[in-house]
């Protein structure tokens, strides 16, 4: 695990800190801001002292009604859940505590520590999307499932998912031996990303016809699948698509139409949510130390995506995913899903770039940045809420949305403050073989820059 003591020896450290010291129990009567004692990534905490990724914290939750259940304002767990049609049924945990005589609550057992943890991320993802430009703020407590076995998924351990029809995270069970996904900061903040996503953009698409794939395309998928799909080498078909546009359009079935946005939406969710859990973490394969078989493929730089530059799919490798695929609607689905990641990582991997990029041309600090991006990223779903609605029904290649149409409509309306940042994006779209060569850094009077058009005014 990357740098990381095994899970096991970290909590058996846990359990016996504070050993010698004069312990007591009083969560029956905590409540309001608690001070616990949690395993955080050292990057989001002040008073973080190991080296390692992932140490000892002490850290305070705020706006909890109840610490023996761990609910408050920000989250409410249920353990051995099933659903009643969209509402989550299942006891809550009973927290188990001991208090040190400096008032900070230590976790006894792995369930408390997980809904402790849990809490503490919950309530950073609320206050951070407070804190933005959002119609759609959380309001309620985050629900969050534990120790659950099966929830709509054929997969009964090693993952975590956000269901959109319960509004909940839900981790499996987890026996990988590394840390465990419920204790992974950036895996939390990637799931709570797509719960932004659903509401912004998913309830969005729900009259449209084209987006509504038979099984819905936010289900997990099989760590099996996923690890298939690297060994699939696309370039022969998409190469033979290739030589195919240049003689013509290519014409598409309906549902080959229904597949290609079923990819480019789940690319988007997936994508955007990475860059969200490296943002928060500030780790750039945070997924590795909980599912290390994702080491290369999930890592945000280029060397791990196997790439000379920024690039995403293009039109030719995105329909050469689709074609990949059998008439096995339940197969079709593991596969998209699983391609899903490999746009996504891409997509990821731009925002950490423009976001690093920026930081060093404006000067800003850490903070300032994370915050000027993650607003850039809202406002980004937010077009992608407007656009994505208006798609019809393609009948041929060239009627399709493309991954790179839908973030040049975003970003050529963007205001660059630098030379360098233009230079950047033209870099980045010339990647498009529709836009080679054909791009311009334009700065108006006030020295802002655009991408435009080479020729236009």
């Amino acid at each position: 695990m990357s740098g990381l003591r095994t899970f096991s020896a970290i909590f058996l450290a846990f359990n016996l800190v504070g050993c010698g010291k004069s312990f007591k129990n009083d969560a029956d009567l905590a409540s309001g801001n608690v001070k616990v004692q949690i395993i955080a990534p050292g990057s989001i905490v002040e008073n973080a002292t190991s080296s390692l990724p992932y140490s000892f914290a002490d850290v305070e939750l705020l706006s909890i009604f109840d610490l023996v259940s761990i609910s408050g304002q920000y989250a409410r767990f249920h353990i051995k859940a099933s659903r009643n049609e969209n509402n989550v049924i299942g006891p809550k945990p009973r927290g188990q505590f001991l208090r040190n005589k400096e008032g900070v609550f230590i976790p006894k057992n792995f369930l408390t520590l997980q809904a402790t943890t849990l809490y503490f991320h919950s309530q950073n993802m609320m206050l951070l999307e407070r804190s933005l430009k959002l119609d759609s703020k959380r309001t309620a407590p985050l629900k969050i499932v534990l120790e659950t076995p099966v929830l709509n998924t054929k997969q009964n351990e090693n993952n975590a998912f956000y269901d959109g029809d319960l509004d909940a995270i839900i981790f499996l069970k987890y026996s990988e031996g590394n840390l465990p996904l419920s204790l992974n900061g950036g895996v939390f903040a990637h799931e709570y990303f797509h719960s932004i996503f659903e509401r912004i953009v998913l309830k969005t698409l729900k009259t449209n016809e084209l987006f509504k794939i038979p099984t819905p395309i936010n289900k997990i998928t099989m760590t099996k699948t996923l690890a298939d799909v690297t060994k699939i080498n696309l370039s022969s078909k998409a190469s033979e698509l290739r030589t195919r546009m240049v003689s013509g359009p290519i014409t598409l079935s309906q549902e080959n139409v229904k597949w290609y946005y079923a990819l480019l939406l789940k690319g988007f969710n997936e994508g955007l949510a990475d860059y969200w859990g490296w943002n928060y973490v500030n780790d750039v394969s945070f997924i590795s130390h909980s599912l290390p078989q994702t080491r290369t493929s999930r890592k945000l730089d280029l060397s791990s995506q196997k790439l000379d530059s920024l690039q995403l799919l293009s039109e030719a490798e995105m329909l050469s995913i689709i074609y990949q695929v059998t008439d096995s609607t339940s197969e079709k689905l593991e596969l998209i899903n699983a391609f899903s990641y490999l746009l996504g990582s891409r997509i990821a991997l731009f925002f950490k770039s423009y976001s690093e990029t920026i930081q060093h041309e404006r000067s800003l600090s850490t903070e300032e940045t994370h915050k000027l991006v993650n607003q850039t990223i809202l406002d980004f779903i937010h077009s992608l809420a407007t656009t994505l609605p208006q798609v019809t029904l393609a009948a041929d290649h060239t009627q399709l949305t493309s991954p790179y149409t839908l973030m040049y409509q975003f970003f050529s309306a963007t205001e660059l403050k630098t030379a360098n940042e233009c230079q950047f994006m033209k870099n980045f779209f010339e990647t498009d073989s529709q836009k080679k060569n054909s791009l311009s850094c334009i700065a108006d009077q006030n020295k802002i820059f655009k991408l435009t058009p080479t020729g236009a005014q």
